[in-house]
């Protein structure tokens, strides 16, 4: 579950979890629950200990662990007395080591929306300053969790590989388009309104905004599909490159066959874009395949548009664009080098060449 930079994505190699104790006094003293990884978990805590029998007064603090300093485990507290005292915390400790606290007190706030709080410096409400990178395995895995919740009787019926599932996920968050489609079904899918909700979907919603993506090293290449003509696949679509070749190829002789016997004209339009790895770098390469044209499935046509791009009317195509829409259409042989072994099979080298010339002698400005 994501939260207020707790795991493995913490800023700068801090994690913080909240804590829940009888007397905050003495932590320990009582009842004290740890380890906690959500504002919302924490607050219900909180309101379970019932007050005839506390022995002090009961609060929510945060622990910080710094790896910097791994053998001290750092204690705040954020709710004591019923409230919430910015100002001391600010006195006592200062944010400057770890920003983090705030964000763990903003979110204490949006679950306890009665809690007195007094921030005489106005520093709740001040943009925070430092940007966090997040594992994209984790934030798929936290969505995931979150669909789950708000609909498990759906959830089992549409997803019944949850691990496929959440690989899928991550696939659509390193596609800036796809991370914006979560953002937008979290803030007008009425979460906010629903008070088990509300504080759940402004962590993720944070995370989506204030994150820096971590690409993972062994992501392997896969299809993001930005918009089609054809029913069967929707915008914001991800398939594994073995996946998409397979399709297309289908659809592609399925329109064919639909054509011949005059049972549809035209084609299906369909724009999408391969991302893989290239030196460490997300790299992408941007196409559109036109089912019904019989060119096969989407190996079959890459390389006939890089067949094109190869002759001498294509060269004099490539010429009259822009640059850097002419490098994207010359980028194949990258893609070619990052494609699986499994894949490679699929490609004759040979007839890859001229693109690579292509590719330098005609835009040796260009990088990819």
């Amino acid at each position: 579950m994501e939260n207020s930079k707790m795991g493995k994505d913490a800023v700068n190699g801090i994690r913080i979890t909240f804590y829940v104790a009888e007397c905050m006094e003495f932590p320990r003293y009582g009842e004290c629950r740890e380890d906690i990884l959500s504002a919302e978990e924490a607050v219900k805590f909180y309101e379970a200990i019932p007050s005839e029998r506390l022995n002090a007064v009961k609060g929510i603090g945060v622990h910080v662990y710094d790896q910097k300093q791994p053998e001290f485990l750092q204690e705040f507290q954020l709710v004591h007395m019923g409230k919430m005292d910015v100002d001391m915390l600010q006195a006592m400790y200062g944010f400057d080591d770890y920003p983090q606290i705030l964000r763990a007190a903003r979110e204490l706030i949006s679950a306890m929306p009665e809690l007195e709080v007094i921030d005489t410096g106005k520093l709740l409400n001040e943009k925070e300053d430092f940007h966090k990178s997040a594992d994209v395995m984790e934030i798929a895995e936290s969505i995931n969790q979150f669909q789950k919740r708000i609909d498990p009787d759906g959830y089992e019926s549409f997803y019944p590989d949850e691990e496929k599932h959440i690989r899928k996920i991550a696939m659509q968050l390193l596609v800036d388009k796809g991370k914006e489609g979560f953002q937008k079904w979290l803030e007008f899918g009425r979460f906010l309104e629903s008070p088990e909700l509300s504080a759940e979907t402004q962590r993720l919603l944070m995370t989506l905004k204030d994150s820096e993506i971590e690409i993972p090293y062994n992501m392997e290449p896969f299809v993001y599909v930005d918009s089609s003509e054809d029913m069967r696949l929707e915008e914001g679509e991800v398939l594994t490159l073995q996946e998409a070749v397979l399709l297309f190829g289908r659809l592609d002789y399925e329109q064919c066959l639909s054509r011949k016997n005059k049972e549809t004209l035209g084609y299906n339009k369909t724009w999408f874009r391969i991302l893989y790895l290239h030196e460490g770098e997300l790299c992408s390469y941007n196409g559109r395949q036109d089912f019904g044209d019989g060119n096969g499935d989407l190996f079959q046509h890459i390389e006939a548009q890089q067949q094109f791009y190869s002759s001498d009317e294509g060269m004099e195509y490539l010429k009259s664009l822009p640059e850097q829409e002419a490098a994207a259409l010359c980028a194949v042989p990258i893609l070619i080098g990052n494609l699986p072994d499994i894949c490679l099979s699929r490609w004759r080298r040979g007839k890859s060449e001229r693109c690579f010339a292509l590719r330098h002698l005609l835009l040796p400005g260009v990088r990819f």
